[in-house]
């Protein structure tokens, strides 16, 4: 997983690496730096030093060595994201993985999907193609100001027409699925979920709530 540079600059100064390495390692100084055995290896003769003013660490009997990050890898046996979420705990300071995680992209890839498909929909209710939906709401007295503020669409009587705007705007498959804006038929295509429906989307909670052929009402939630 990728962490930001500043998150990570600002964990390694938090993190001072003669700190952490007195917690494995008795260090002595010597010559401008600090000594000691090898965490790494068994030797009798310290070979391993800190070097405070650069926040590095090397073993000159295993070549081991590196920042503070690279440390706790070798000592713990962690990864490099398991490390930082290592030193992280250890200096309380909180871990914004959440928002470079897989699942975060792909909600935040959906929001942006419903926001585009919000405005497709209400795009489509005000031409040619809305016009029995426009019926509709006149004869239940829906007003433009109402639909504006419910954010209320339409979609026509086609079975690829929300699918094919949005793959021009670069939405895979895959996110048109999730989304709940599209189906698998039984042929293994995609089709609109939505067709001659008034739909209304709820972008801020990547809800979907659709009246199929006026009179069925679907609610989907990611």
């Amino acid at each position: 997983m990728a962490f930001d540079r500043q998150f990570l600059d600002e964990l390694i100064a938090r993190n001072d690496i003669v700190d952490v390495v007195s917690n494995y390692v008795s260090l002595q100084p010597r010559g401008g730096s600090l000594w000691g055995c090898c965490p790494f290896h068994s030797e009798k003769t310290p070979s391993f030093h800190v070097l405070p003013d650069k926040q590095l660490c090397y073993c000159f009997g295993c070549k081991k060595g590196g920042g503070v990050i690279n440390f706790i890898m070798e000592e713990e046996n962690l990864s490099f994201p398991d490390a930082v979420r290592f030193l992280a705990r250890r200096v309380n300071m909180p871990v914004p993985e959440e928002e470079h995680s897989d699942e975060s992209r792909l909600r935040s890839r959906i929001l942006s999907l419903n926001r585009d498909a919000a405005r497709f929909y209400y795009e489509q209710l005000y031409s040619p193609k809305g016009a029995p939906v426009l019926e509709y709401m006149k004869n239940r007295k829906i007003t433009r100001r109402n639909a504006t503020n419910f954010g209320l669409g339409a979609s026509a009587d086609e079975w690829d027409g929300l699918l094919t705007a949005m793959r021009k705007k670069g939405y895979g498959d895959g996110e048109l699925l999730a989304s709940g804006l599209a189906i698998r038929g039984k042929n293994g295509g995609l089709y609109d979920k939505f067709r001659i429906s008034f739909v209304s989307l709820k972008e801020s909670d990547i809800k979907c709530i659709g009246i199929k052929n006026f009179n069925r009402l679907h609610s989907l939630h990611l």
